[in-house]
């Protein structure tokens, strides 16, 4: 399984001794440890020893493993004085931070990680023993093993004509290898089969699960079967006053999509319906006040993470006030920023701070921001705004490349390069393989051509497969 972390020497610190083990390392214990100062007696008690190796090379970063463990030795004497009703934990903890150790996050209950420096530890502390677990980060050393070509290919999300597994599909996955697809409705005909075709996506993938993601909003942008029972829309749950029935209510959609094989939701709609003209968001919105958009779309997001599907929210910056529907031309958004950070983007930043996984970037001119380029072809606007002034730290997508607010001014993989270099991670690109093969060799001639570099395109790919490993879709690959 590819992991963030992943064990490369374990530790176990006993009441009655010290071994450190690892893959086929044998430890002798025939050195006597030195005993902490002021507590002799428990020396010779506890019959402490320290490990040597026998005809066998020292595990990597061993130093770390024994200086912590001499920490947890000293910890193990403390507590044997302890009375019954004290805290054991306590002790080891207080021992660790004293060697250096500086405590960064609780796991749970008795398991916490400790940082030093560029490494890590995870110590979990058991009745009668500490496990003290270096962690390497393992996405990192499996993008050291990726190719150039199957990088940019986790950078697209696709989609295909069909109900089942086509040639087409097949070059998608297994030739560009790319890291998702996105079903609409002429791809799904009842639950049954669109389980089998998730099921199928999934195994061809020959390496990486890819992102099998849908438009499911509620309402009247659904593209659930008519087997299943869709959602009410964005509107409507918003006039029952309650968050907690928008939460509610994707929670149950969340189980459905997993259950039908989707990881991935391409809502909350986060707009805010502020203009009446506005014939593309409407009833999609959760209603005009920023405050009830927040909490209704954070519940949603909440709702959709909780039953382990990714929730993508959109439209950064806000489709909420435009005229023009970026399906067939390019919306223009006049206000400053101000304007914005007052309004707009108050829905995002609540999301931002709720931990939004992925953000959506929609094809609209902030014209008072970055006057040449849509936001998402902007590195003011995704770089800059997004990043920076609004702290996401997430997966940014594109919303669909094919459609006219991009396609009447550039060609898709000219946008893609632009995209890519403004910040994004993922391309949205929702038809013909000829296109996203287009847009795969664009970005493979950019990096050959130095404007983009291979170390911004790691950036993406390690964001891409941390967020897969968070939702287990690094196991089934694995197993291949």
């Amino acid at each position: 399984m590819i992991g963030k972390k992943k064990i490369a020497a374990r530790v176990i610190v006993s009441l009655l001794g010290v071994a450190i083990v690892g893959a086929s390392i044998l430890l002798f214990l025939n050195q006597v440890a030195e005993t902490p100062d002021g507590l002799p007696q428990y020396d010779q008690m506890l019959g402490y020893r320290t490990g040597q190796i026998a005809n066998l090379p020292i595990p990597q970063n061993a130093e770390i493993i024994e200086e912590i463990s001499v920490a947890a030795k000293r910890a193990v004497y403390q507590i044997v004085g302890m009375s019954p009703e004290d805290n054991p934990d306590n002790a080891y903890l207080q021992a660790v931070r004293e060697s250096g150790w500086q405590l960064q996050e609780t796991l749970a209950a008795h398991c916490y990680i400790f940082v030093k420096d560029s490494e890590q530890v995870q110590i979990t502390i058991l009745s009668d023993q500490l496990q003290i677990e270096l962690i390497t980060d393992s996405i990192q050393s499996f993008l050291e093993t990726m190719s150039l070509d199957e990088k940019l290919g986790q950078l697209l999300l696709v989609g295909f004509v069909g109900t089942e597994v086509t040639s087409e599909l097949q070059t998608l996955l297994q030739e560009l290898q790319v890291g998702g697809v996105i079903l609409f409705g002429r791809n799904i005909v009842s639950a049954e089969q669109l389980q089998t075709l998730t099921q199928a996506i999934t195994t061809l993938a020959p390496k990486l699960t890819p992102f099998i993601s849908i438009d499911e909003e509620g309402g009247r942008v659904s593209r659930l079967p008519n087997d299943v029972q869709a959602s009410p829309s964005a509107a409507t749950i918003a006039s029952s006053g309650n968050p907690q029935f928008a939460y509610e209510t994707a929670y149950e959609l969340g189980l459905k999509l997993r259950a039908l094989g989707v990881t991935m939701n391409h809502a909350p709609v986060l707009d805010i319906f502020s203009n009446p003209a506005n014939t593309v968001i409407g009833d999609r919105a959760f209603g005009s006040d920023a405050q009830v958009v927040s909490e209704f779309g954070v519940a949603t997001m909440q709702g959709l993470m909780a039953a382990k599907v990714i929730p993508t929210v959109k439209h950064f910056p806000g489709h909420g006030d435009t005229a023009t529907d970026s399906h067939f031309g390019l919306p223009i958004v006049t206000k400053e920023l101000a304007e914005l950070e007052n309004f707009e983007l108050v829905p995002f930043q609540a999301a931002i701070n709720a931990k939004s996984e992925v953000v959506m970037v929609s094809h609209i001119l902030l014209e008072q921001i970055d006057t040449d380029v849509p936001a998402t072809l902007s590195k003011t606007i995704i770089t800059d705004m997004l990043r920076t002034k609004l702290g996401f730290t997430g997966i940014v997508m594109t919303d669909d490349m094919q459609m006219g607010a991009i396609t009447e001014y550039f060609s898709v993989a000219q946008a893609s390069v632009q995209s890519i270099q403004a910040g994004t991670d993922v391309l949205l690109i929702g038809n013909d393989v000829t296109i996203i093969q287009e847009v795969h060799q664009a970005l493979k001639t950019a990096v050959a051509e130095s404007q983009i570099s291979e170390a911004r395109i790691d950036e993406s790919v390690y964001r891409i497969l941390h967020l897969k490993q968070k939702y287990n879709l690094l196991e089934f690959a694995d197993g291949k």
